[in-house]
C-alpha cells in the first residue's frame, strides 16, 4: 500500500478536549447521501469525540485533552497495515467528504486553509490513532483511504470497559446512525466486539439511550436486531419573536426593483482566481490564485490574499508573489496606498507576533516583532488611515474622534457605530430587519438615517466600500433572485439604490483617497 499524501500540524490546540476536522467549504449546498441525514454534523446527540474519535458526514471528532497536539493526516491508496502498538487508542470511521479536502478546526468554527486533499468527494474510511506525547497533549495519526461506507470499528482503548459512560454512549449512537444509513444487522456479542467492551456494558448503554431516545433496538439482543437513531428533542418555546419585521421603503413595495448601475469599481474575483474588470463597459480577465480570500486595489496593482500564497497582480499583468503568512484580516494600506502592513499572531509552543511591512512599489519588506498581545482594559480606538481620524468609543453611548491639528469631537451614538473609510461617516448595522444605518459627519449633530436592504441581506458579510459614502454588497440567493442581480449598491448619503451586474464572486476592495 501507498501513501499519497500527508500534512502535519505539529501546534494543534483543541477546544474543549475536542479535535475537530472538516471538510473545507467549497461552494454548493452539500447534502448527505439518502438515509443519511442523521450524519450531519449537530444532527444527533453525541459528547465530544466518543471515547477515541467519531465522524460522519463532513466532520470527524477525537477525544483531546488539554496542551499542544501533533497531528498528522495521510492519505493512502487503501488500507494500510494494522498498528495496533503503540498506539494506546485506534478506531476506525467511514467519513463521507462533500469537498474532497478536509482540515483541523475548533469547535467554535474557524476557516480552513492547509489540510490534505483527498481527490474528489466521496466516502473514505478513515483510521484515528492516537497516544499521550511524552511532553504535552496527544500524538495523532489519521489515516484516510477510499472506501465503501461501513459502520465503525474499535481495535485499542485504553480502557475495555469505559469508566466515563457517557463518552462511551456517543461511540455507540454513531454506530447506530451508521448502521441506518448502511443497513447493517447485529447480534449483541458482535456489536460488543466491534466496541471493543463487553457486552453487559453495551447493554448498559442501550438503557441510557433508550431513555434519552437516541437509539432505538428493533429487534431481540438475544437474537438479530437493528439499530435506528433519533435527532435531539428541541424544546418547546412559547415566547419571543417567531418572525423578523420586514424590511422598509423601498424594498416594502412588491416588485421594486432598482435601476441598473456600473460594474463593481474594482471588479469581481471568481473562485479560481479570475480577476474581471470592466474598461469602458467591457469585461477584461486576468488570471491570479485560486481560493482567493480578500481581494484590495492599491494604486500598484490588486492585492489578492489566497489560502495558499498572497500575490500582487500589477497593471501589466505581472503576479508578484508576497508569500504566505499575510493574514488578510489585519491587512491595512498607508495614505498613499504604497506600503501594506499586515501583522501575524503565532499561537504555538513558541508563540510570537510580528508586523510585517511591504513596499507594493518593489516588492521589498521589512518586519518588526511586537510584545505579547493583551487584551485592552481602556476605551477602544479605531483609526482610519485615509484620514487620519481616530474614533474611541469611551462608552456604550459616547464616542469621539479625534485627528489631526487637536480634532476633539464628541458624539452621542450608539457604541457599535463604526468610522466610515474616508470619515465621512458612521454607520450601524442591522440584519433583522437588514438596515444599514448612517450618520453623516457633515451634520453638526448626526441623527442618523436608515438604508434598507432586501430581505435576507447580510451587511456584516463582503461589504465593499466604493467610496466614502457608498458601498456594495454580495446578495442572498433570494434577493438576487428577486432584484436580478447579485449584486447591491447603496448610496448612504443619497439613498440610492443600483442593481450591479456580475456573475458572483468576491468584490474588489476599491482605492480611493481623501483630501
Amino acid at each position: 500500500m501507498a501513501l499519497l499524501g500527508m500534512f502535519i500540524d505539529d501546534e494543534y490546540l483543541p477546544e474543549y478536549g475536542t479535535l475537530v476536522l472538516i471538510d473545507a467549504y467549497r461552494g454548493g449546498d452539500p447534502e448527505p447521501p439518502a438515509g443519511g441525514e442523521q450524519l450531519n454534523p449537530g444532527a444527533l446527540d453525541v459528547l465530544g469525540g466518543g471515547t477515541v474519535a467519531i465522524g460522519g458526514f463532513g466532520w470527524l471528532h477525537g477525544d483531546a485533552c488539554d496542551g499542544y497536539h501533533r497531528v498528522a493526516l495521510e492519505l493512502h491508496d487503501g488500507p494500510p497495515p494494522p498498528e495496533r502498538a503503540p498506539w494506546t487508542d485506534v478506531a476506525e470511521t467511514s467519513y463521507l467528504s462533500h469537498s474532497g479536502f478536509v482540515g483541523l478546526t475548533f469547535l467554535t468554527g474557524g476557516m480552513i486553509t492547509e489540510g490534505l486533499e483527498l481527490g474528489g468527494p466521496g466516502a473514505y474510511r478513515v483510521r484515528v490513532c492516537s497516544r499521550p506525547a511524552q511532553d504535552e497533549g496527544k500524538l495523532w495519526r489519521l489515516q484516510f483511504w477510499a472506501a465503501e461506507a461501513d459502520v465503525p470499528r474499535w481495535f485499542a482503548r485504553q480502557q475495555r470497559n469505559y469508566d466515563l459512560m457517557s463518552w462511551f454512549t456517543s461511540d455507540l449512537v454513531m454506530t447506530a446512525a451508521w448502521s441506518e444509513l448502511t443497513g447493517r444487522r447485529w447480534r449483541l456479542p458482535e456489536l460488543a466486539e466491534w466496541l471493543l467492551v463487553e457486552p453487559s456494558v453495551v447493554r448498559e448503554a442501550f438503557e441510557l439511550t433508550a431513555d434519552k431516545g437516541s437509539v432505538t433496538v428493533v429487534g431481540d439482543l438475544s437474537g438479530q436486531f437493528a439499530l435506528t437513531t433519533n435527532p435531539p428533542k428541541q424544546p418547546a418555546y412559547t415566547s419571543g419573536v417567531s418572525q423578523l419585521p420586514e424590511p422598509g421603503a423601498p424594498w416594502d413595495s412588491p416588485g421594486y426593483r432598482p435601476p441598473a448601475g456600473l460594474p463593481p469599481l474594482a471588479g469581481i474575483l471568481a473562485e479560481d482566481g479570475t480577476l474581471t474588470r470592466w474598461r469602458e463597459g467591457e469585461p477584461v480577465t486576468w488570471p491570479t490564485v485560486p481560493a482567493p480570500r480578500r481581494a484590495m486595489e492599491t494604486p500598484h496593482g490588486v492585492l489578492v490574499f489566497a489560502a495558499e500564497t498572497t500575490v500582487l497582480l500589477r497593471p501589466d499583468g505581472e503576479l508578484l508573489g508576497l508569500g504566505k503568512e499575510l493574514l488578510p484580516g489585519t491587512a491595512r494600506l498607508d495614505r498613499e496606498g504604497r506600503w501594506l502592513t499586515v501583522e501575524e499572531h503565532h499561537i504555538g509552543r513558541q508563540s510570537y507576533r510580528r508586523r510585517h511591512h511591504v513596499d507594493l512599489a518593489d516588492g521589498s519588506r521589512r518586519m518588526e516583532w511586537l510584545p505579547e498581545y493583551e487584551w485592552p482594559t481602556g476605551p477602544i480606538s479605531l483609526p482610519d488611515s485615509r484620514s487620519g481620524l481616530i474614533l474611541t468609543i469611551e462608552a456604550q453611548d459616547r464616542l469621539v474622534l479625534t485627528g489631526p491639528g487637536g480634532l476633539r469631537r464628541e458624539l452621542w451614538l450608539p457604541g457599535t457605530a463604526r468610522l466610515a473609510p474616508g470619515a465621512a461617516g458612521l454607520y450601524t448595522t442591522s440584519s433583522g430587519p437588514p438596515a444599514l444605518t448612517w450618520y453623516d459627519l457633515a451634520e453638526a449633530d448626526p441623527s442618523g438615517v436608515v438604508r434598507w436592504l432586501p430581505k435576507r441581506t447580510w451587511p456584516d458579510h463582503g461589504l465593499v466600500w466604493e467610496t466614502p459614502d457608498q458601498v456594495v454588497l454580495p446578495l442572498d440567493p433570494y434577493a438576487a433572485t428577486r432584484i436580478e442581480a447579485r449584486f447591491l449598491r447603496v448610496g448612504l448619503r443619497t439613498g440610492r439604490y443600483e442593481a450591479v451586474p456580475g456573475d458572483g464572486g468576491l468584490l474588489v476592495e476599491p482605492w480611493f483617497t481623501v483630501d
